[in-house]
């Protein structure tokens, strides 16, 4: 029977410690950017303002005002004629309703929701660009420890050759040879060095974390996984996604828009006011006064044909269908693109186990051309050329590991899921 387990991208063996327990994750160097990132934080401001602004006030709330006044006259060329002081005081409150009061709720909900997804999307994007960052620093640093490992061993194979010259026991051409592998191999290792600083730079400036300071997971200790197909991941999260959400969302707001119109070009609307106020003057002593007022308004904008009312319903209902329309494209472009990146994750996978098999085969010619070059049966230059073959192999290697995690985290944005929730089927 099959069991679906959840398992994590990063296997922590328990019998040994792959790497450090302070190496920094990525999903720990995206937390780090979120906090840091200027882009992000100014997103975020934005969205709890836009939350904040919509959900300011209720429809259904009376509107209230207070107000007073204190007055007085006098005649200047007639310092005697001074009139005494009046006061007043009134207070108002007026309520109006109509019939898209009642979906004003919804709307809300849509606005807010739509800022959310605005808002996620960002937030893929932040943690897509971390997760690049976050890679190349790792594949950098692993080529650089590659190309020390060519350079001393190039290094020394030099110091032997030239003790060996003096001595007449090796050609020139072999001293050149090895001079000139030397160089290829100083200046791979200073290139890819160069490249580490580039990355650090790029990763600090993203996350605020200066990575020369910290670990990071070793590429060994990734796994690749064995995934469930397309069509099972599609109907598992599909209407988890990002993507879907957005076009579903896109769609209700369409329909309230469309309802909206109705309601106005049909529904009558009501609106009631009431004010009273309250005044002392010398002439009139105190003095009050009530007013009250109702209306109701019916519109009949909705039952002239080509009204303006009209042509907006007509247009809302064609949004629909086109939003309609634009979920299902979006649910097969959904489905194709898990297709497509399961499709390289299949061929990564292959290739890294090619790659292995092949490294593994590049590392026995290398050490039987040394031994035949040290018996006298091969020359230094094939030492060399197999010395370069192992090296490529290593680097492609290196290649295909890093393109295999970030092809598992496009995936993961793609399902709006964590890498740690990607699942595998055991039978």
């Amino acid at each position: 029977m099959k069991k679906i387990i959840i398992i994590s991208l990063l296997l922590i063996s328990i019998v040994s410690s792959a790497f450090s327990s302070d190496a920094l994750t990525i999903e720990e160097s995206y937390a780090e950017a979120k906090a840091n990132n200027k882009s992000y934080s100014l997103a975020l401001l934005e969205y709890k303002n836009f939350v904040n602004e919509e959900n300011k006030e209720n429809p259904f709330l009376p509107s209230i005002s207070l107000s007073s006044s204190i007055s007085t006259q006098a005649r200047m060329i007639n310092e005697q004629s001074i009139q005494s002081p009046s006061f007043s005081l009134s207070a108002g409150a007026s309520f109006s309703l109509s019939a898209t009061s009642f979906i004003d709720k919804e709307v809300k909900n849509a606005n807010n929701n739509e800022a959310l997804l605005s808002l996620t999307s960002t937030e893929e994007t932040l943690k897509s660009s971390v997760v690049e960052a976050y890679l190349n620093l790792l594949l950098y640093r692993e080529a650089v420890k590659v190309s020390e490992e060519s350079y001393e061993k190039a290094s020394s194979e030099y110091t032997s050759i030239l003790s060996s010259y003096n001595e007449g026991l090796s050609s020139e051409l072999e001293l050149k040879q090895s001079e000139l592998a030397l160089k290829e191999a100083e200046t791979k290792h200073k290139e890819n060095k160069r490249e580490l600083e580039s990355k650090e730079r790029a990763f600090y400036l993203l996350t605020g974390i200066d990575s020369s300071k910290v670990n990071l997971i070793s590429l060994d200790s990734f796994t690749t996984l064995s995934l469930i197909d397309a069509e099972t991941l599609f109907e598992n999260y599909k209407e988890d996604t990002t993507l879907v959400k957005s076009a579903k969302n896109s769609l209700l707001t369409k329909v309230l828009e469309e309802k909206s119109g109705k309601l106005s070009a049909y529904a009558p609307s009501f609106s009631l006011s009431a004010n009273y106020s309250l005044g002392y003057s010398e002439s009139s002593n105190l003095s009050d006064s009530l007013s009250l007022s109702a209306t109701v308004s019916i519109p009949i904008d909705g039952y002239i044909k080509n009204s303006a009312y009209n042509i907006k319903v007509k247009k809302a209902e064609n949004d629909i269908e086109e939003s309609k329309l634009s979920l299902s494209i979006t649910y097969e472009t959904l489905l194709n693109d898990i297709k497509e990146v399961l499709s390289s994750l299949s061929a990564i996978k292959e290739s890294i186990e090619l790659q292995e098999s092949k490294n593994e085969n590049l590392q026995y010619q290398e050490t039987l051309t040394k031994e035949m070059y040290e018996s006298g049966s091969a020359s230094y230059q094939s030492l060399v050329e197999s010395h370069a073959a192992l090296l490529e192999g290593k680097y492609s290697l290196l290649s295909y590991k890093v393109n295999y995690i970030s092809k598992l985290y496009t995936l993961s944005t793609l399902l709006s899921v964590e890498v740690e929730d990607l699942l595998i089927i055991n039978n």
